[in-house]
């Protein structure tokens, strides 16, 4: 039962954070800077609480540091052309700790690009790097680890070229949630591939950036 709540009021703690319904990079950050305080906290709070001895044991689901990077595809819908998708490439990477055998805090770190937009609303390139602090549960603690996730934090968008005739290089930051889940695959006790997909939701002035993600890559379990 302790577990139970500690796991709750972890991810409870980030996603009662007040999203912005109109915002700006201040606020994004602030907001991206109390997702991973929350994040960090629970993650210290659920470190305390008894662990499934079996986990600890096989040696999978050991408390520690991890360190990884991996690729990136994002698709972004309508985002930038009424009438067809805008997708990008681009890569992504994050730090963070394993502090039970169930639960993980992580920063993730992820950027990329679509270039060549011939849409009804830009005539150019998109830009996009996006930072949450995430709070990561476990479903299995073997060497097959499917997890799922919720993060927050922040998102900025660049986009130049041409809109409506005129030549525009803006960027903008707001605040955003992170959704997604996935597995982890380990070849050994610290090398680990994985594979996740999830979505992200802006506010305020990204809004219209929200987009699905799928990353594949490797980590690194100390």
């Amino acid at each position: 039962m302790r577990r139970t709540v500690a796991i709750g009021l972890m991810g409870l703690s980030i996603a009662v954070l007040p999203a912005p319904a109109r915002g700006g990079t201040a606020r994004g950050v602030a907001l991206g800077a109390g997702a991973a305080v929350a994040s960090m906290i629970g993650c210290v709070a659920i470190r305390e609480l008894p662990a499934d001895k079996d986990a600890e044991e096989d040696g999978f689901a050991r408390p520690g540091w991890l360190a990884g990077v991996a690729g990136s595809y994002a698709h972004l819908g309508d985002a930038f052309d009424d009438s067809s998708s805008v997708d990008g490439l681009g890569v992504n990477g994050r730090v963070g700790y394993r502090c039970h055998p169930r639960v993980a805090a992580e920063f993730q770190v992820e950027w990329f690009e679509a270039n060549d937009i011939r849409g009804n609303r830009l005539n150019g390139d998109v830009e996009i790097l996006t930072a949450t602090a995430n709070a990561k549960g476990y479903l299995l603690t073997g060497r097959y680890q499917p997890f799922v996730l919720l993060g927050g934090g922040a998102v900025s968008a660049r986009t130049t070229g041409r809109s409506l005739g005129l030549a525009v290089d803006e960027t903008e930051t707001d605040f955003a949630f992170r959704f997604g889940g996935g597995i982890d695959l380990y070849a050994t006790k610290n090398l680990v591939a994985t594979l996740e997909a999830g979505y992200v939701l802006p506010f305020g002035d990204v809004s219209t950036v929200d987009y699905i993600w799928f990353g594949w890559g490797f980590q690194y379990r100390f």
